[in-house]
């Protein structure tokens, strides 16, 4: 079967219009997905630097943990010498029943 020459000039012509609309299309595409990437990118810095905010924030209340649990430490020792302290010399008199006027 011989294609007439007629056809062929009107043929080709619209083959190259669809491929450069594939190839146009194609091109959106890419520029659309490689947005989208950028984008990602974008927010994974953001949320990267988001997490290490946090993560100094933590470290900062474990400081200041240590630094209250030293502290509630240090009172329970002074509370505990004081009950010592206080039944090694025994009641004092107040406490005995004894009032002087």
């Amino acid at each position: 079967m011989k294609i007439h020459a007629s056809v062929l000039r009107i043929v080709i012509p619209a083959c190259k219009v669809s491929a450069l609309r594939n190839f146009c299309c194609a091109a959106q595409r890419e520029k659309i997905v490689d947005k989208q990437y950028h984008s990602l990118i974008e927010q994974l810095e953001a949320k990267q630097a988001q997490a290490e905010g946090l993560v100094g924030e933590i470290h900062l209340k474990e400081m200041e943990l240590e630094r209250l649990n030293g502290l509630w430490r240090k009172l329970e020792s002074s509370n505990n010498e004081m009950s010592a302290a206080r039944n090694r010399f025994g009641r004092s008199t107040s406490e005995r029943g004894i009032c002087f006027f």
